[in-house]
């Protein structure tokens, strides 16, 4: 009958939407605000240094971080010079809309141009350009993120006897087809996870997102164990209240 307290949706540096508003928040940062630490927020100066610091009154006791599947690879290969896709175009105005100079109107145009992918309708959706043929960068880049992300969340894991802090692995596939948000927090268990994070140019409907987790974690037989959490179902134009799959079945 013991409570604990704690969130399953939080971004950080890592997920494309986030990033473009100023975040600069690390994995580590995040992990440390949960804590109890303060961390720095945006807007930052000219010089990098924060505006604002932010504080909790009183630590959580489980996290998740919730960074979106579908630009992990991407931002990675984009600020990674020795990546094949780093001087496409999108890669290009992506890090010149980071610039503290960038206007706000630059910086929402290449944000509507890139993360509006999320809006096209699942049989078509698709990987950016700059992820090259087959989308080979972005999904070889996306893994090594992935690694990353399950790797922070074990260091973060209090493992001794008082157990004072639980971080769970996960991210969030983010369909958005038509403006229509269904988008699902992906929260696995422990540090047995699938080999990808699974997003919506991955898998763009939600039967083919389980289809993918029971498959590679729930049915696999190796200790893996994951849940879907829904989020901002109210945001989905009714679609996930409509209580069929993709093909028209219940």
């Amino acid at each position: 009958r013991q409570v604990f307290w704690g969130d399953t949706h939080i971004h950080t540096e890592l997920s494309f939407d986030a990033n473009m508003q100023g975040t600069r928040t690390t994995q580590d940062d995040a992990y440390a605000f949960a804590r109890g630490e303060p961390i720095a927020l945006q807007p930052y100066n000219q010089d990098g240094t924060p505006t604002r610091m932010a504080a909790i009154d009183r630590p959580l006791d489980f996290v998740m971080l919730s960074d979106h599947a579908e630009f992990l690879g991407t931002l990675k290969v984009c600020n990674d010079p020795g990546s094949p896709g780093y001087d496409e175009q999108q890669c290009v105005d992506y890090r010149a809309a980071q610039q503290f100079d960038a206007t706000p109107e630059f910086v929402r145009d290449v944000f509507v141009r890139i993360n509006g992918l999320l809006n096209i309708p699942p049989d078509d959706a698709t990987y950016p350009a700059l992820c090259g043929p087959g989308s080979a960068y972005c999904l070889e880049a996306g893994t090594e993120v992935w690694g990353g992300i399950v790797n922070a969340a074990q260091s973060a894991y209090d493992r001794s006897d008082s157990c004072n802090f639980t971080a769970f692995p996960g991210y969030e596939w983010s369909g958005n087809s038509d403006g229509r948000n269904l988008h699902r927090n992906v929260m696995f268990k422990n540090e047995t996870v699938t080999d990808l994070p699974y997003g919506y140019f991955d898998v763009p409907y939600p039967e083919e997102l389980w289809a993918r987790l029971g498959g590679e974690c729930i049915e696999a037989d190796n200790g893996c164990d994951v849940l879907t959490i829904p989020h901002n179902s109210n945001l989905s134009d009714g679609v996930y209240f409509e209580n069929k799959m993709a093909n028209g079945d219940p």
